[in-house]
């Protein structure tokens, strides 16, 4: 994860994680939900009112930053390309372990999975 709340995600999981250690990392889709959460609050605030169209205009006026990166939607209502890469996970002896973007908490993608 790239910033922009990505410390206060981790402590808020470790903290209300059961038996999640100092060192813990989320399963994947926690950060996921987070961004999505993320959007949705900066499209919230960005918007002058909770109709559709004026929430609308804001998600194809912003550009939202959160926890998985900075982007924009395109007029589809896609991310432009290339300013996110979905992150991939593998389950490995009963754990969800992050393999891409590798990173310090990453581990090595497993073949052939057993």
């Amino acid at each position: 994860m790239t910033g922009n709340g990505n410390q206060t995600l981790l402590e808020t999981y470790r903290a209300n994680t059961e038996d999640a250690g100092e060192d813990d990392v989320p399963r994947v889709m926690v950060g996921v939900g987070y961004n999505l959460v993320q959007t949705a609050r900066q499209a919230l605030s960005g918007a002058e009112s909770t109709e559709p169209d004026a929430i609308r205009s804001t998600l194809d006026e912003t550009e939202f930053e959160t926890v998985i990166g900075e982007f924009s939607f395109d007029e589809y209502g896609m991310p432009e390309p290339g300013q996110l890469s979905a992150a991939s996970a593998q389950w490995w002896n009963g754990n969800q372990q992050l393999v891409y973007p590798q990173t310090e908490n990453a581990s090595e993608l497993r073949f052939p999975v057993e």
